[in-house]
Order: structure tokens, then C-alpha cells, then sequence
């Protein structure tokens, strides 16, 4: 937990003197991830109301990361594979995160040419936003490496549901 401790200081910079609020909610939130993950698979079934929770939590999360990380920062790289670089030279968990950032879309939308078109042009309005208001880089990298993790997190949905049958239910419907 200690390596991913700086990723998560820079993502949330500490508020106060003693940092516990924002370490134990994250905890909180990864052990109820993990029942929740851990009951789908002993089961094969799993509740609607946690998929919007996490749903919900996914997108304020993505918005977070998206647009309130970096404010105040702008620039521009155009170059698509810019994301080697990082890979090779620099800090290859940046790229980790960015596909990881994206998987989970790919287990909301389906795999589709429209569904991949639109996170395409999703991703570049993001990206877009950000240059535009100082929230952050224009990098058509970074467009390429979330693409790649929503059409990952696609297919691994897709795999998942054909091998294991999960069913969806409901906690009100029992």
C-alpha cells in the first residue's frame, strides 16, 4: 500500500495536517469493491444498486481526475505515441493509470463502432476542455490510451459475461 500511497498523494494533495480522511475512505471504498467483486464471482449474481453505485462513483471519480486535478496548467503535444516516451523514459504507472482510468466505460457502454466513436470523441472533447479552460495537456496521446483502455475494459466485459453468466438483480425485487 506504501507504493500506491504517493500515486494517491499526487492525485489528492493532503488537506490538513494529518492525512486520514482521504486513506480511510479509499480503503472503505477498495474492501466494499472487493466484497461486492468477490460475492459476483461465489454467486454469479449481482445487484443493480451496486452497479449505479459504483457507476456513480466511476464518473465523479473520471471527473475529478479529468477536470479539477490540474488547474491551471495548459499545453498541447500532438504527437499519438507520445505515451512511449512515458513508458520507456518516464513514469510507466501514468500510462497504466490512463488505460485503467478508461476500463471501467468499456463495462458501461458496449462494444460497438458507435459506442467507440463516441468515447473517441468524448476523450478528444475532454481534452479539448481541458487545454481550453487551463485544466490541463491537449495530448493526443493520452486520446489513443484511453481509447485502448475502453476497448480493453470492452472486451474483458464481454469475455467475463460470456464465460461466467452472471445475472444482474436487485436488492428491492428479492
Amino acid at each position: 500500500m506504501r507504493y500506491l500511497y504517493y500515486y494517491s498523494i499526487t492525485l489528492f494533495p493532503p488537506s490538513g495536517p494529518v492525512d486520514f480522511w482521504f486513506p480511510f475512505f479509499l480503503v472503505i471504498i477498495i474492501t466494499l469493491f472487493l466484497y461486492v467483486s468477490l460475492h459476483c464471482a461465489f454467486t454469479r449474481n449481482i445487484y443493480r444498486e451496486w452497479l449505479i453505485f459504483f457507476s456513480l462513483l466511476y464518473i465523479t471519480f473520471l471527473i475529478y481526475l479529468l477536470f479539477l486535478k490540474n488547474i491551471g496548467i495548459r499545453g498541447v503535444e500532438f504527437q499519438l505515441f507520445s505515451w512511449v516516451k512515458d513508458l520507456i523514459y518516464g513514469d510507466p504507472m501514468i500510462v497504466l493509470f490512463n488505460i485503467l482510468l478508461f476500463l471501467p466505460l468499456g463495462w458501461i457502454l458496449p462494444l460497438s463502432w458507435k459506442s467507440s466513436f463516441l468515447v473517441i470523441l468524448s476523450v478528444l472533447g475532454v481534452e479539448w476542455i481541458q487545454y481550453f479552460f487551463y485544466l490541463g495537456i491537449f495530448d493526443l496521446g493520452d486520446v489513443f490510451v484511453n481509447t485502448c483502455g475502453f476497448l480493453l475494459g470492452a472486451c474483458i466485459h464481454r469475455w467475463l459475461i460470456s464465460q461466467w453468466n452472471i445475472q444482474v438483480s436487485s436488492f428491492l425485487h428479492k
